[in-house]
This record gives structure tokens, sequence and C-alpha cells, in this order.
């Protein structure tokens, strides 16, 4: 009986590779499809930034088409993951710039950072520390980002910091505990 479950083992751990595999597949190619929608948004609520803002939407779009195309390779498989976080942190460091450009801190932008978590780790087989330690990345890209590319840290700047600070823990430990 031992063996038997010793045996299934291995199998057991090629099974959850192939899983996250297929699972970044899906998320990468989300990310593709909302990340090129939301230029929508951008010309709606942004148009005097329209321009720089799908620049950055389709520079990032391309990279992760390039890590699909890259994880396509059958040898490339097995870097999956790193492409994932590759593609997360991207992503929230292209939202960050907007959210730059529109106010820092008082931009709702960071919101799609937080889609990107939420879609992300909840969709993918990660245990807790991996979903914290991604969310805390993903949290000090934003935070470091907005800081240094605004320079505002008047009160009022600050204040909206940790009211977004707030949201942010709060998903990051949601999805934390779903996984």
């Amino acid at each position: 009986m031992q063996a038997a479950f010793s045996a299934s083992i291995p199998h057991f751990k090629g099974d959850f590779k192939e899983l996250f595999y297929q699972r970044t597949l899906i998320c990468l190619w989300l990310a593709v499809v909302f990340f090129s929608i939301f230029a929508i948004l951008d010309f709606v609520c942004s148009r005097e930034h329209f321009g720089l803002f799908f620049i950055c939407r389709m520079v990032y779009v391309v990279a992760v088409v390039g890590f699909i195309n890259i994880l396509s390779l059958p040898t490339c498989k097995k870097y999956a993951p790193h492409l994932i976080y590759a593609a997360m942190v991207l992503g929230g460091f292209a939202i960050s710039l907007m959210s730059v450009h529109l106010g820092g801190f008082y931009s709702g932008y960071y919101v799609g950072i937080l889609l990107m978590i939420a879609g992300t780790l909840s969709v993918l087989p990660l245990k807790i520390p991996q979903v914290v330690f991604i969310g805390l990345s993903m949290y000090l890209i934003y935070v470091l980002t907005v800081l240094l590319g605004t320079g505002d840290t008047s009160e009022a700047h600050l204040g909206a910091m940790l009211n977004n600070s707030f949201f942010f823990l709060a998903l990051i430990g949601i999805t934390a505990v779903q996984s």
C-alpha cells in the first residue's frame, strides 16, 4: 500500500506542474485581452493621456504574447512560474506609471493591479507564502513607483496611499486564505 502511494507522488507533481502551466497560459491570455480592452477606459476617462497609455498597454501586451510564445516551446514549460511573475510585475509597473500621470495615489487606476492580483492569484494553484510574496511585490511596485514618480509626500497624498493600501492588503489576505 505504501509503495503504491509513493509511486503516485511523482505523477501528482507532474500533474500539478501541468495544471500550473495551463492556468498560466489562461492568465497570460486574459492579461492580453483585458489590458487591451481597458484602453477604452483610457480613451473615455483619460483622453489627454490616451496615446501614452496606449503605448504602455501595447508594450505590455507584446511582452506577454512573447511570454506565451516562449512557453509554447516544450523545453520552456518549466519557466511558467517565472514568466507569470514577470508578467505581473510588468503589468503592475505599467499601471503604476499610469497612476503617476493621473495624480498618484488619488487615481483609481490602482484597481487594475487589484484585478491582476485577484484574477491571477485566485486561478493559479499557489501556496499561501507564494500568494503573499507576489501580492506584496505588487503592492511595493505600486507604492514605490507612485512615491518616486510623483515626489508627493503631502499628508493628503499619503492619506490616499493609506486608503489604497487597505484594499491592497485586504485583497492579498483574501487571496491567501483562498489558496
